[in-house]
């Protein structure tokens, strides 16, 4: 007896002549690569998507890659593997406020992990960072209203 074969979804297909193209062309753009990598997680094939985010970090190297390989590989239960991607975008992460987000999310997968004096000092460190910035916030108020208001 013949088995049935579903059609391939239209994004799905696309995703795929995508890929083939650029693998035929040997194409090895680092934007181009992530955003495959998407379409594939879009249509839940976890494991093509992780495939094209490394191979674009081989390429050249980018913390929004690294934070969707973190995505997928916490999405596809390797969360130790995910906890390590995203412990190297917070070292390449210069802003306050994606960094203290960058943070707690390590602290989640941290206690995810089982590893929770960790987890508490990535917790305690993103507490330090937000109160770094609200107490920066207040110096520039103070500066505003000293240039305005006048001494």
């Amino acid at each position: 007896m013949p088995m049935l074969q579903l059609p391939t979804p239209p994004r799905l297909r696309e995703a795929e002549q995508a890929l083939e193209q650029a693998l035929r062309y040997d194409l090895v753009n680092t934007t181009l690569l992530r955003e495959l990598s998407n379409e594939f997680v879009a249509v839940d094939k976890l494991e093509a998507a992780e495939s094209l985010l490394r191979g674009s970090l081989l390429a050249g190297d980018s913390s929004l890659t690294r934070k969707t390989l973190q995505d997928v590989l916490v999405t596809h239960n390797s969360t130790s593997t995910g906890l390590e991607q995203y412990k190297k975008v917070v070292e390449g992460c210069s802003s306050m406020g994606d960094r203290a987000t960058l943070l707690a999310r390590c602290a989640n997968l941290l206690s995810m992990l089982g590893r929770l004096e960790e987890a508490k000092e990535y917790l305690d460190t993103t507490s330090a960072t937000r109160s770094d910035k609200e107490a920066f916030i207040g110096r520039q108020v103070q500066q505003y209203h000293h240039r305005v208001d006048g001494p």
